[in-house]
């Protein structure tokens, strides 16, 4: 199965967290994730973590037709 995450920002918190460390136990299992959104101070913790990264576009409102754009 191939599973997205796309936490509304990439700041420190709790739901980011919570949502990033899933994504790496979900990896763990066997599917393909990849973690989906603006960089910030948890795209170190993305890349501890070895999890795929695509960075969204900087403007809109999330999400976006830009972010759809993107994940295609």
């Amino acid at each position: 199965m191939r599973i997205i995450v796309h936490p509304h920002e990439l700041g420190i918190g709790g739901s980011q967290l919570n949502a990033i460390e899933l994504a790496a136990a979900v990896r763990d299992r066997g599917h393909e994730t990849l973690v989906f959104g603006r960089s910030g101070p948890l795209r170190q913790r993305i890349d501890e973590l070895g999890l795929e990264f695509v960075e969204a576009p900087p403007q809109g409102r999330r999400p976006s037709f830009p972010d759809a754009r993107a994940l295609a």
